[in-house]
């Protein structure tokens, strides 16, 4: 039987759906350009990818923030040198 996954609406314009693959493992399902995520971990967040519209980028971050209040991001890691990665990282410095 497959196992049903923990899919909700991020509430980012154009971000698609946040899915919970795993316990503190997120993806937004449905973004062009790329698959952005995060890792809540006990030390606090890593972001996989970021996204490249700038509005989009400061809304997840702050809905990140919302749900995991006072952890600190930690890393980001971007899974390929286009922009449509990193262009975003900008939005989550200190």
């Amino acid at each position: 039987m497959a196992r049903r996954r923990n899919t909700t609406r991020f509430g980012v314009t154009g971000l698609g759906e946040r899915e919970e693959l795993a316990p503190g493992i997120f993806i937004n399902t449905h973004y062009r350009g790329c698959t952005p995520g995060f890792v809540h971990t006990e030390e606090g967040i890593i972001l996989v990818d970021a996204p490249l519209i700038p509005k989009q980028a400061i809304d997840w971050r702050e809905q990140i923030e919302q749900q995991y209040p006072g952890d600190p991001l930690l890393y980001i890691i971007n899974t390929d040198h286009h922009r449509g990665h990193a262009l975003g990282n900008q939005y989550f410095m200190p």
